[in-house]
């Protein structure tokens, strides 16, 4: 649906009212106790207004690109409602004369959060059952486009194939059934099929593009993408087999600012600092419990690599018997693997493990969001073998990170791969907002202790 962020935006407001209503009435019983127009009121009206819905926008709740269920739909927008609540906390402290009674403040917030969830539920639902989701047309029937169609077919709760378009000689690898009929030229086409979006996924050359005709869509509204730029929004990762450098220069992204270090460096200290009693907690029961389990020292420390290349000693509680690789060199970790202690195997899941990391956080060596440091050993085989791999050196690894909740633990160079499209995917489109979403979904995987070996 074009203009979706604008309908959800404007939904918003009326719900935000609609709490503002149920306040008064749960607090007051009716509307006429000291319900008239002022200059403070109004003032504090819109600041609590502007904080849900800047709260909101923080969580994605108005993004074209991501669909959520209806428990991740909830979780965010509990999370945009404590994120609201603690900045009108420190606005009101910074600004006492515009005071919001806890109590009203706390029903208002309940209420826009039910509200907005049921708002936005059944948009999803209507958008679905009326198909009134973007309608996406693939340019090409080669391997390309039937990847990128098999993409566009799984992700339906986010678009509508509308079918392939032939360019030039290229082979059939796409179900037939969905060829478009090559009779109209392609804007008859894209306004027969009401089309939103086109895809450029050809392997023909540029001059036997439809360049005019592409160009006379964009200039009526139509979204135009070439593969790598559309796989990346639908799936938030990097089809790394089909970039060029000249993508990396020319596309949006890949630019982390001196301001923006500063402040994720400082996050990183502060979030270290919290986390920091709760290892002084851990460490005495996790000390005596490791001791008691298997001979050995408390800590595992290991050679890792971090930004720009630069080697540092990771800190871990241990988790596999002592001097494990011995006699076998740097291996991958592997499911039920004999070196992990039966302790290990309880603190891997639970990714208690990964708390010392903090340490290394405070000292500079890592971000708590950031891709996974490996061991120089691997590194260097799979810089021969994948291609800009180096780049995810570009920024401190993380104690979490964008492949870390989206990818099973990874073991062997397949994984790897994977790995670099989601690593690669958060270097480009690095954001504050980003990093809350990845701490956000860390501790659903902590909770459903899934991933960990």
């Amino acid at each position: 649906m074009k203009n979706r962020t604008k309908y959800l935006l404007f939904l918003d407001i009326i719900c935000a009212n609609g709490a503002l209503i149920l306040a008064y009435l749960l607090i007051f019983e009716d509307m006429s106790h000291d319900f008239h127009p002022t200059l403070p009121g109004f003032v504090r009206g819109t600041v609590v207004l502007l904080s849900v819905l800047v709260a909101s926008y923080f969580m994605e709740l108005y993004s074209r690109e991501r669909w959520l269920d209806l428990a991740g739909l909830a979780a965010r927008i509990a999370v945009a409602l404590n994120i609201s609540f603690l900045g009108l906390l420190l606005f009101l402290f910074m600004v006492p004369t515009l005071t919001v009674g806890e109590r009203f403040l706390t029903y208002y917030l309940l209420g826009f959060g039910v509200l907005q969830f049921g708002i936005h539920s059944s948009f999803q639902f209507v958008e679905q059952k009326f198909e009134l989701l973007p309608r996406v047309m693939i340019l090409g029937t080669g391997e390309l486009a039937a990847q990128i169609g098999d993409i566009v077919s799984s992700h339906e709760r986010h678009y509508i194939l509308t079918g392939f378009l032939p360019i030039g000689s290229e082979p059939v690898m796409v179900p037939h059934d969905k060829i478009l009929d090559k009779g109209l030229n392609l804007f008859e086409t894209v306004q027969k099929f009401r089309v939103d979006k086109i895809v450029v996924a050809v392997g023909a050359q540029p001059h036997e593009y439809p360049l005019q005709e592409i160009l006379t869509c964009k200039l009526h509204g139509v979204a135009i993408f070439d593969a790598p730029t559309f796989y990346e929004r639908a799936t938030g990762r990097m089809l790394i087999e089909r970039i060029t450098p000249e993508w990396f220069v020319f596309s949006q992204g890949f630019c982390i600012s001196p301001l923006r270090r500063v402040v994720k460096r400082s996050t990183d200290v502060l979030i270290s600092l919290l986390v920091a009693p709760l290892l002084l907690l851990l460490f005495p029961v996790a000390a005596l419990a490791i001791k008691l389990d298997s001979p050995g020292p408390v800590f595992f420390r290991q050679v890792r690599v971090g930004e720009n290349e630069t080697p540092f000693t990771l800190y871990k509680l241990r988790t596999m018997n002592n001097n494990a690789e011995l006699t076998t060199g740097a291996v991958w970790a592997q499911e039920s693997d004999p070196r992990i202690t039966r302790l290990g195997n309880f603190l891997r899941r639970c990714r208690l493990d990964e708390f010392p990391q903090f340490y290394n956080v405070l000292r500079g060596d890592m971000s708590v969001v950031g891709p996974r440091p490996e061991r120089p050993e691997f590194i260097e085989q799979l810089k021969e073998i994948i291609p800009y791999y180096s780049e995810r050196h570009l920024i401190k690894p993380g104690v979490s990170g964008w492949a870390q909740v989206n990818y099973p633990y990874g073991a062997s160079v397949a994984d790897a791969i994977e790995k670099l499209r989601y690593d690669l995917y958060y270097l480009k489109n690095f954001t504050i907002q980003l990093d809350v979403m990845i701490i956000f979904d860390t501790l659903k995987v902590v909770f459903s202790q899934r991933g960990g070996r």
